[in-house]
């Protein structure tokens, strides 16, 4: 966007201005040291949601897999048209985009 350098020069100009300093009597400090510690980090339990969900949609569809290698091997036709079999497919495909989610997250 044109506009865009313009914005940008603007605000780096209002932002590097310094701004008088407000004496609060410690306020800060005392806010600071009373505040709780860190928590545990969002990453493990990311992580953690992740496989259990792939767990858990792995779990929901192994009953539909039976149907859709039945439906593979006898009646090929069918396999697309069952309604356990359509989702059996996508809880399958829903737990791999969930484990390589998981794989390639940082």
């Amino acid at each position: 966007m044109p506009g865009n350098d313009e914005m940008k020069d603007w605000l780096d100009e209002r932002l590097s201005q310094l701004q008088p300093h407000v004496d609060d009597n410690g306020f800060c400090a005392r806010v600071m040291t009373h505040l709780p510690p860190p928590g545990r980090s969002s990453e493990k339990l990311r992580a953690s949601v992740l496989f259990a969900s792939t767990v858990a949609a792995g779990v929901i569809a192994w009953p539909g897999v039976g149907v859709v290698f039945k439906a593979l091997t006898h009646a090929p036709a069918t396999a697309f048209t069952h309604p356990l079999a359509l989702c059996a497919m996508a809880l399958l495909l829903l737990a791999g985009f969930g484990a390589l989610a998981a794989a390639i997250s940082d």
